[in-house]
């Protein structure tokens, strides 16, 4: 059965076809557990069909570059259901899967764990408020 929706992940001018995507929201809480500091966003994990790879890897590899980027999740006829996009977003974890196997569709996918400033999702702004960390 096909799925209902699907999704495409668009960096660097680069759109890749996702197979999964995954973002958390988390605030700590204290020992009753009500809310004790603010919300964090986590990482967001996403698995692509690999095509150019090459943006992926210089963008996992050096480890001061960041991007912009966006997940658009569509319907079967192409309307955008919602978006996650990221500003400043570094790439803190890159894995390449080659699956050669008779009847996987995907034999080459990547997976990627982004951290990023900031994250919208359909248009509301998390704003992690990190401190320059780069800054001399």
């Amino acid at each position: 059965m096909a799925a209902s929706f699907s999704a495409d992940f668009v960096v660097s001018n680069k759109t890749f076809t996702v197979l999964t995507c995954e973002y958390t929201l988390s605030q700590p809480t204290d020992p009753r557990g009500r809310a004790s500091a603010g919300v964090r966003s986590g990482l967001i994990r996403i698995s692509i069909v690999g095509t150019d790879y090459a943006v992926l890897t210089e963008w996992a590899i050096d480890p001061k570059k960041y991007l912009d980027g966006v997940v658009y999740f569509r319907d079967l006829i192409g309307g955008t259901l919602k978006t996650i996009k990221f500003e400043k977003g570094y790439c803190v974890s890159y894995r390449e899967i080659f699956t050669p196997h008779e009847g996987v569709t995907a034999a080459y996918t990547f997976d990627i764990g982004i951290t990023a400033a900031k994250v919208y999702l359909n248009g509301t702004l998390h704003d992690n408020q990190w401190l320059d960390w780069q800054a001399d």
